[in-house]
């Protein structure tokens, strides 16, 4: 006679049961965070997409879930970069940095648009989990341009100057560079790198008196400005703030860094006329010098944001170095 026996759920079952149940409950807290978001949304893990938002379905030409769930990160990017743009996302998240990516999203139809994507770690989904938000710039001028995608993710279309991932892509290069240089030891590094955090003081205020044409002038001006006085090799973005990020390469010493920044401040305040009124302007600049302190992409922006921020706070119309308070 052979007994019966009912097989029971090993510990190890169970323990993976109630994983699973706790990442289906953070699944569902997260979706409906990420829902009121206007911009592409995705949570993903390792390779596979766990969900995505409506906006993003809708963005994409999507009209179920179901058609981008449990599928392959790489269905949203294009064949041809799909390989690097998830190799780089992967970088983004090994280094837990902060910045922002470029590429293109494939849409149901096969249609693209070019997108800047921002990746945060998800440890709650487990160690490869993550999300991924794409923001579309200009979509309905994408779609009338009909291929032209680069133009509207790598230049900001205010100043007509490279936006802020492009930037950083190009500061990349320059660390890169200069580590190279220094055989492979960046503190080591002879020539400086330096990131200027130019914000415009009064520019709102000057806004609430003359409008947003009035912003978009005095933005657009100082951008040819600024990019007739410095050299073809340096580089001039558009900033997050009402102002621009300036980086340049080979500075031989800290006082040559003053130097440039008091002629910045000479280029603001020499005012702008815009129907017949002279605007009086200023700025606020925030400085960090690679390697005096920043190593990484990363640090150089967040090091002269800081400084930046303690000028405001000073009262603005002056400059500041990033200094290490902890040294």
């Amino acid at each position: 006679m052979v007994d019966e026996k009912t097989e029971k759920p090993s510990a190890q079952t169970n323990k993976t049961a109630g994983v699973d149940d706790v990442r289906k409950e953070s699944l569902t807290v997260m979706a409906e965070m990420l829902g009121v978001s206007s911009n592409f949304m995705c949570v993903a893990d390792d390779d596979k997409i766990l969900y995505v938002n409506e906006a993003g379905l809708d963005i994409l030409g999507y009209t179920d879930k179901q058609d981008l769930s449990g599928k392959d990160l790489r269905v949203l990017f294009p064949l041809e970069s799909k390989e690097k743009t998830v190799k780089d996302i992967k970088k983004v998240l090994s280094e837990k940095s902060k910045r922002n990516l470029m590429s293109s999203l494939i849409c149901a139809d096969g249609k693209r648009y070019g997108a800047i994507l921002a990746v945060r770690a998800l440890p709650k989904f487990g160690e490869n989990a993550f999300v991924l938000e794409a923001r579309v710039p200009d979509i309905e001028a994408q779609k009338k341009a009909g291929g032209n995608l680069e133009a509207f993710v790598l230049h900001d279309a205010l100043a007509g100057l490279p936006a802020l991932p492009l930037f950083e892509d190009r500061l990349e290069m320059a660390i890169a560079r200069a580590t190279r240089a220094a055989h492979g030891k960046p503190e080591n590094a002879v020539q400086l790198l330096v990131t200027f955090f130019v914000d415009m003081d009064r520019i709102k205020d000057i806004n609430a008196s003359y409008g947003e044409d009035a912003k978009a002038y005095i933005l657009s001006t100082m951008s040819s400005r600024l990019v007739s006085s410095f050299r073809r090799v340096d580089t001039i973005a558009r900033g997050n703030h009402d102002g621009f990020l300036i980086f340049l390469e080979n500075i031989n010493s800290l006082d040559d860094v003053e130097m440039i920044a008091r002629r910045i401040m000479g280029l603001v305040k020499e005012g702008i006329n815009y129907k017949d009124q002279n605007l009086a302007l200023g700025c606020s600049i925030g400085i960090s010098v690679f390697p005096h302190g920043a190593l990484t992409v990363d640090e150089m922006i967040k090091q002269a944001n800081a400084a930046l921020d303690q000028v405001k706070k000073n009262g603005g119309d002056g400059y500041a170095i990033y200094k290490d308070s902890g040294k």
